[in-house]
């Protein structure tokens, strides 16, 4: 996730994409543990990268940080009372 805090100030279409592609994967994989969702949520920088893949060039970037995201939303810590 520091990664992708450094990539944020960057736009993400100007990162290649099979980078993009494995970086944004490896985040999936760790948001499909529903251990790990409340760590990546807080982790500055996580969530704003994830979001700035939604316009990626690339529709397997933007599938795979939406799927993220969702998970991410997900976990019973980020319901609202």
């Amino acid at each position: 996730c520091k990664r992708i805090k450094y990539w944020n100030s960057m736009d993400s279409t100007s990162i290649d994409i099979p980078n993009s592609r494995a970086l944004v994967k490896q985040i999936l994989t760790l948001a499909q543990d529903v251990d790990n969702q409340p760590f990546i949520v807080q982790e500055e920088g996580c969530l704003a990268g994830l979001c700035s893949y939604m316009n990626h060039e690339d529709v397997d970037v933007v599938l795979m940080a939406t799927r993220a995201i969702d998970f991410l939303s997900s976990h019973p810590l980020a319901k609202e009372p």
